[in-house]
């Protein structure tokens, strides 16, 4: 079972805000994004997360810059940037409900499935006012 996040947007529960381009309710899986450790800013950019990309490129950059300076040789570099890869990979997800919270998204549950739709079905039946609102929103 994986455990996942409920972030519903403002306008789900009761605003009036018509902006039908942006869904209305998102699932993040919590836990290690093994997609995040391969592509760094690539898998945040896909994502829209444009602040995201930019700090994770400059963590990259910087540490890099500073293992160089540091400590000479290309082993050293090597083992670092995975380390900051792998960080990224544990840190992604936060980021990810972080960058919902300032896009108005909020937090309504917690939710166990054995993958997305799963969770999400879960949702719904503890929950069938925000689908009603969701559908309502439409």
């Amino acid at each position: 079972m994986n455990v996942y996040s409920i972030h519903v947007r403002g306008d789900a529960q009761g605003d009036n805000n018509k902006n039908n381009q942006t869904p209305k309710l998102i699932l993040v899986k919590d836990g290690y994004c093994l997609w995040a450790t391969i592509f760094g800013p690539l898998w945040a950019l896909v994502l829209g997360l444009w602040e995201t990309a930019i700090i994770i490129f400059a963590f990259y950059m910087l540490v890099g810059f500073l293992i160089i300076e540091l400590i000479p040789g290309t082993g050293a570099v090597m083992a670092a940037e995975a380390g900051v890869a792998v960080l990224v990979g544990i840190v992604a997800n936060e980021l990810r409900c972080w960058n919902l919270g300032r896009q108005g998204f909020e937090e309504r549950a917690t939710v166990l499935g054995n993958d997305s739709a799963d969770a999400e079905r879960r949702f719904f039946e503890a929950n069938p006012d925000v689908l009603s609102r969701l559908e309502g929103a439409a």
